[in-house]
């Protein structure tokens, strides 16, 4: 009886005109936001097998083996799709907003619901399945939340239906203005300069002629010392004649990393650690895949290795008297931007995290 009748309503609202534009409206938000996936067309979902490539994305379903060196590593422990809505969402819109459109969802009148429905269904079908995502394939949904949430905010407050339509507009706002305050606050980071550069200073600073300074080998996400390596190219400072060594440069697992470690790290005066490399280590995929990698990096943190840590560099969005902690938010959007970075110092004899194999 009356289950048929909603679900026979549902069903006819579904090709109402109003419906078909939120689709549509949707498309164009994903095309805009996500224009390789209309540039590449049939390739980006079938062919290539490139970093960009659907192929490539959709081969981590099934893929469980990945080493502590491949950047999907740290996002193999998480359901898919659940990635969405716990880091990459409130990333970008921040937890309350999202909170609130989620709930919208489920409780705003059928209308607001159906359209919000539209707009979120075809980002979230394509996407969800894959276990890395980043914020870049979350952007279209905030539109979609963005109207759930002040829908849903409106029709839970205690004011008179008459007053209704002005509290929502003034709801939305409200929320608007969230969204925007973070998202200010976050576009305010890149006015100063990048940690990494930061990092790069400090050690054109500090060290002297003939120091060796270990950094990790992946150079986007490291301070840039001037090398030929580097894509940053020269320095716009001047940067003593030092050595660069590059710890795990060739994929060391196992028993090697004890033994790249000890090599470099033992004559070494300045050891720059990424943040990245730290949350990979953090990560629980990584205490399966790597765990000397993990064992390695604890010990350097809890001062065991001979090594202090003597400066480090990191930007937190921020808009006044507000401020965003990113220490548990999505790890690429943080680290491939604006990726913090440590400075440690020898202040003894190295030792090695792997006393039981010595």
């Amino acid at each position: 009886g009356s289950d048929v009748s909603a679900s026979g309503a549902i069903v006819r609202a579904c090709f109402t005109g109003s419906t078909w534009v939120a689709v549509l409206v949707s498309l164009a938000t994903y095309a805009a936001l996500c224009p390789w996936a209309v540039m590449r067309g049939p390739a980006y979902f079938t062919g290539g097998g490139g970093p960009t490539s659907g192929a490539f994305m959709l081969a981590t379903l099934y893929q469980r083996d990945l080493g502590y060196y491949d950047w999907r590593l740290a996002y193999l422990d998480e359901p898919r799709g659940v990635t969405f809505f716990t880091s990459l969402l409130p990333y970008v819109l921040g937890a309350p907003v999202v909170l609130a459109g989620l709930a919208g969802l489920v409780l705003n009148e059928r209308r607001v619901r159906l359209m919000s429905w539209g707009l979120l269904a075809p980002t979230a079908i394509l996407v969800s399945g894959w276990s890395v995502l980043t914020v870049r394939y979350a952007l279209p949904l905030a539109p979609p939340l963005l109207l759930s949430a002040a829908a849903f905010l409106a029709q839970t407050s205690h004011l008179t239906l008459r007053s209704a339509r002005p509290l929502r507009a003034g709801l939305l706002a409200v929320v608007l203005a969230m969204s925007l305050a973070r998202g200010l606050a976050w576009s305010l980071m890149f006015v100063e300069d990048d940690p990494r550069t930061l990092a790069s200073r400090w050690i054109a600073e500090h060290a002297r002629d003939g120091d060796v300074v270990v950094t990790e080998h992946d150079l986007s996400y490291t301070a840039p010392l001037g090398r030929a390596d580097e894509a940053s190219g020269p320095l716009p400072y001047p940067m003593p004649r030092i050595d660069v060594q590059r710890l795990f440069a060739t994929g060391e697992r196992g028993p090697a990393v004890e033994a790249a470690a000890t090599r470099l790290l033992g004559g070494a005066r300045f050891f720059v650690v990424s943040e990245w490399m730290l949350r990979r280590a953090r990560s629980g995929a990584a205490r399966v895949a790597s765990p000397e990698h993990v064992r390695f990096y604890e010990a350097l943190l809890s001062g065991q290795t001979g090594y202090t840590e003597v400066a480090r560099f990191e930007r937190h969005p921020r808009l006044g008297p507000l401020a965003w902690s990113e220490a548990d938010e999505e790890q690429l959007a943080v680290c491939f931007v604006h990726c913090p970075v440590r400075s440690f110092e020898r202040t003894g004899e190295y030792r090695s995290p792997f006393p039981d194999r010595e």
